[in-house]
């Protein structure tokens, strides 16, 4: 084994393989853009990827299919080797010391090329159903937030679609990567996705302050407590990104051995 690898195979990322039709004269798409292909494909935009990749500690298996029969399933979350075999007609089997996840399209509303980041977000919407961490992440960071936007900003919204709009404009403000600082959640759940995908990409979650006034798509939201009250809360906020830090460590480590599809 060459040096380079070698030194794969001891980043997070010990498979990065693909199945189907990638050659030069596979032309048809099922749901890869042009620009996913190129990437994929590209030797040097793999290593940077293994790169971006590096500050998890955690092992993954990443298999990208391309296929007409791979093409009709899209984010059905976890999957065995037989479901595997029988829907997609490929023999996977996950290691044991390895979360694996297949990518079978990149199709989603984002319309994202499949950066490292991309690929991160990506398989954040394969594992969302997985009990621990749809219990102890995803539903935790929606209720956490809530509770911020009742108490903070005083929002007792019993309209579901205002109060989760609420929910994504208060995300523009704290979150700390391009998709918030840009406004391009499509809904408050896509930052949910943002904050594993952050975690895989630089190690951790980090948090702007909770402003004192939300200004979004038209909409004005104003803090309803005293700056002493609002500090509080801002103490309370960083101690979540920690504590989410510590939760995805634990649900990546009960994910070893499964097997996920996107």
């Amino acid at each position: 084994m060459d040096f380079k690898n070698w030194l794969f195979t001891e980043m997070p990322i010990s498979k990065f393989e693909f199945e189907g039709e990638w050659g030069p004269k596979n032309k048809r798409a099922y749901g890869w853009s042009r620009k996913d292909m190129a990437i994929l494909t590209n030797p040097n935009a793999i290593q940077k990827i293994h790169k971006k990749w590096s500050n998890t500690l955690h092992s993954f298996d990443l298999y990208f299919v391309k296929s007409k029969i791979a093409y009709q399933f899209k984010e059905v979350g976890e999957v065995t080797p037989e479901w595997v075999k029988k829907r997609l007609q490929l023999d996977i089997d996950p290691n044991p010391g390895s979360i694996t996840v297949i990518f079978t399209q990149n199709t989603g509303n984002e319309k994202i090329p499949m950066t490292a980041w991309a690929i991160a977000h990506r398989m954040a919407h394969s594992i969302k159903n997985e009990q621990n961490f749809r219990e102890k992440f995803f539903d935790e960071v929606k209720r956490d937030f809530e509770e911020i936007l009742t108490n903070v900003y005083s929002g007792n919204f019993l309209d579901t679609t205002k109060k989760e709009r609420y929910l994504k404009y208060l995300a523009y403000e704290v979150g700390t990567m391009r998709s918030t600082r840009q406004k391009k959640l499509v809904t408050f759940y896509e930052f949910i996705h943002e904050l594993v995908a952050q975690f895989i990409i630089t190690g951790r979650i980090k948090f702007n302050p909770l402003p004192s006034i939300i200004k979004s798509g038209g909409t004005i939201l104003k803090s309803s407590i005293s700056d002493y009250e609002l500090k509080e809360w801002n103490f309370m906020l960083q101690n979540h990104s920690q504590k989410y830090e510590l939760t995805l460590d634990d649900s990546f480590s009960r994910m070893e051995g499964k097997m996920f599809l996107v």
